[in-house]
């Protein structure tokens, strides 16, 4: 599994070393049994001249429903499931 934080957020919407095609694909493509996807999608497609795949990635992520606000996990050895969206979800 890979988690991958996308840090960029800004209102300039800047993206920074997330522009260049080759370090996007090689981040999206070496997962093989799950990829999470942590940051601002709004800030990668908006920008003034937003990269191609983003706005590929970001439209196959949203028509899929693969997009939300938090994240859900269960405990191996208890069972629990919890749903996480801000620091204090993770006591």
């Amino acid at each position: 599994m890979i988690i991958l934080s996308l840090v960029r957020s800004n209102s300039f919407n800047n993206i920074g070393f997330l522009k260049i095609s080759n370090r996007v694909c090689v981040a999206l493509s070496r997962a093989k049994h799950g990829l999470f996807i942590f940051g601002n999608s709004s800030c990668l497609i908006s920008g003034k001249k937003p990269l191609p795949l983003w706005v590929n990635v970001i439209n196959y992520l949203k028509d899929n429903k693969f997009i939300g606000d938090s994240i859900e996990v269960k405990c191996d050895q208890h069972g629990n499931l919890a749903s996480l969206k801000k620091i204090e979800d993770f006591e």
